[in-house]
């Protein structure tokens, strides 16, 4: 039996869901007896949770999916508060039994702060498939970008202006408060351009998606919109990031690009049907996370 030690109501209901589907026996009651301990969080009193299961000969692991794109955001920030945070759950791993991970690139970091035995596992337990067929959309292309804080508005302004015949939308959201004098100039601009539409919510960003002919993707971004892109067998186009190493592959699931120049020669190639389309390789690579989840069934 595992108990999941976690505050998080939604996460363990999901978790032990999952599990018992997979006649895998799990609980959140401290009560039950049980000899594994499956933890998730990052607080201080973590360590303490940690020595108190150990010391009742209980095998302690650490799942950092709940946590991945948290740490991903501060791992190159020297902050202080993103020092502290590091610095914990690096304690963390260091301590515990064995960590589960979803990306080859957490474990090749966190490689260097424990001796514990890391497995890479697929983020699949909340990934549902429908069987959502490609289909063609009559009339002019629409392109949907994404840009969840407003980051990248010089770089969309760039790209709306080389392609005027293109349907462009924008999704994200920063207040225009928070902007600087030129990021609500270039916004602006934008507006006066392309359709800017302000949400974080994910059902609203679905039914953008699935209007949408292609998707164009800058970072920072959530798993959940990248495989909503792919559950719709839509072709993204990803600003490339070094923890996307042996997971996802340019030309394969999606395009991938550093510079914007990289974006427009891509994105030209694919216009001209010079490269072929990758809509359904989205797709299949859910499936095969789907299959790949009875690694996480055979680790139990």
């Amino acid at each position: 039996m595992t108990l999941i030690d976690g505050e998080n109501r939604e996460i363990n209901r999901n978790w032990i869901s999952y599990m018992q589907k997979r006649n895998i026996s799990v609980t959140d009651d401290l009560n039950a007896s049980f000899e594994h301990v499956l933890i998730y969080e990052v607080k201080k009193n973590t360590l303490d949770q940690i020595s108190k299961w150990q010391r009742q000969g209980k095998k302690v692991s650490f799942w950092m999916e709940p946590e991945e794109e948290k740490f991903l955001s501060h791992l190159f920030s020297y902050y202080q508060k993103d020092l502290i945070y590091k610095n914990l759950l690096y304690q963390i791993v260091s301590q515990v039994n064995d960590i589960l991970v979803t990306l080859p690139y957490m474990k090749k970091e966190l490689e260097k702060h424990t001796c514990a035995k890391i497995y890479v596992v697929p983020k699949s337990y909340q990934v549902k498939l429908n069987n959502v067929r490609k289909w063609k959309r009559k009339g002019k292309k629409t392109i949907l970008i994404y840009d969840e804080y407003y980051q990248h508005l010089n770089e969309i302004l760039d790209f709306v202006t080389t392609y005027p015949d293109l349907e462009v939308r924008l999704l994200g959201y920063r207040s225009r408060f928070n902007m600087n004098r030129k990021e609500q100039d270039i916004y602006y601009k934008l507006n006066c351009e392309i359709k800017i539409d302000p949400t974080s919510n994910l059902s609203i960003q679905e039914q953008y998606i699935k209007n949408s002919d292609r998707i164009l993707i800058f970072t920072p971004f959530t798993y959940d919109t990248l495989f909503t892109c792919f559950q719709n067998r839509k072709e993204v186009f990803l600003e490339a990031q070094a923890y996307l190493e042996d997971y996802l592959v340019h030309g394969k699931q999606v395009y991938l690009f550093e510079t914007m120049e990289e974006l427009k020669k891509q994105f030209e190639k694919r216009a001209n049907h010079r490269t072929s389309s990758l809509a359904d390789n989205g797709y299949d690579f859910l499936e095969n996370m789907i299959r790949e989840s009875d690694k996480l069934s055979k680790y139990f």
